[in-house]
């Protein structure tokens, strides 16, 4: 091979390299190629006794090992729980007589917001495991029986219970986990989240 040749192959592949963005681009490139696309299944599951009462399934698709922080779900809803009224005087001239004091009466309905949010990240371990960090708040409106209600005042109209947690737990694929396990101090209910992870191919 002449040198002529030899030097119009390493110009095409410096060219190559440069069109590319260089030595950066491509190990940009590697690391993209090193994110792992996942779908983590959260199920709450609220248990009286032995006895399911609710279960609400959530599906997140998470990219592990990405920059982009994880993925969020909210789902919810406004419940009004009263009103908020505001009275005010106005003082209307009356001719020579002076003025007179007229009163006007508004209201504002409030709202509370009750529903789910949950945060995920997903990180793939040297062994092939995932570490996974899941992050959840839920409240809802309390509709426990009667025999439950006798544990809240009797003025309230409307009780609300909450439950929050965050857990990071290593998972393997395809293997259910649970999470953790609460018990509502009122009602007696268990409140258990089970997570999965599943690769996405």
């Amino acid at each position: 091979m002449t040198r002529l040749v030899k030097n119009a192959l390493v110009g095409a592949v410096v060219a190559m390299v440069a069109v590319a963005g260089g030595p950066r681009a491509i190990a940009q490139e590697s690391q993209r190629k090193a994110i792992t696309p996942t779908r983590v299944d959260v199920v709450i599951t609220r248990l009286q006794g032995d006895k399911k009462v609710a279960s609400l399934p959530f599906t997140l698709f998470v990219s592990a090992d990405s920059d982009f922080g994880g993925t969020s779900v909210r789902m919810g809803v406004d419940v009004p729980v009263g009103a908020t009224t505001v009275t005010t005087g106005r003082e209307t001239p009356v001719g020579s007589r002076g003025s007179t004091t007229t009163s006007e009466t508004s209201s504002k309905v409030e709202y509370r917001h009750v529903g789910t949010s949950i945060d995920c990240q997903a990180a793939r371990t040297d062994d092939g495991r995932f570490q996974v960090n899941v992050q959840i708040q839920d409240s809802s409106v309390f509709t426990a029986d009667v025999e439950g209600r006798a544990a809240l005042k009797a003025a309230d109209p409307m009780a609300f219970r909450t439950f929050s947690m965050q857990n990071r737990l290593i998972l393997r694929e395809g293997v259910p986990q649970q999470f953790t396990m609460a018990t509502d101090k009122i009602s007696g209910e268990t409140l258990r989240v089970d997570v999965t992870l599943t690769v996405l191919k």
